[in-house]
């Protein structure tokens, strides 16, 4: 309340009450009071809007920095006037079709079982250091 009050320039509210004490108490106020309240509320309103905008923009700059990276590191071409969800549904469909790539050279698959098929080229379990093809000229 020490906010309306500061509003009103007053210091301290006046409560009146019925005659039932059932009801509870209350503030009159006079239009002038009203529309100083108004008038603040309009001006604070407006300097979070402006806040709230400000920050919108920024991270909307963010994100289309953001996306325009992603496409320059994955080969893509953006469009102009592309929306931030086609961005993105292009970038998915990117990571859905390296997801789906059958070209694993790098990758060894595994099913977590240790197997030493040929037992003549291991040495107590590990690799022979002294084979031929294990050998430096």
């Amino acid at each position: 309340m020490k906010r309306v009050l500061a509003v009103l320039g007053i210091q301290a509210f006046v409560f009146h009450s019925n005659f039932f004490k059932n009801e509870k108490k209350h503030v009159r106020l006079n239009e002038e009071d009203l529309q100083k309240i108004e008038d603040a509320l309009e001006k604070q309103t407006s300097a979070e809007d402006a806040e709230t905008l400000a920050t919108l923009q920024a991270n909307e700059t963010a994100t289309q920095e953001a996306l325009s990276a992603a496409f320059e590191l994955h080969g893509l071409k953006t469009v102009e006037g592309q929306t931030v969800a086609e961005a993105v549904e292009a970038l998915s469909a990117k990571c859905t079709e390296y997801g789906e790539s059958k070209n694993q050279h790098s990758f060894h698959k595994t099913d977590g079982k240790d197997k030493q098929e040929d037992e003549e080229e291991f040495k107590e379990g590990f690799f022979d250091a002294g084979a031929e093809h294990n050998q430096i000229d």
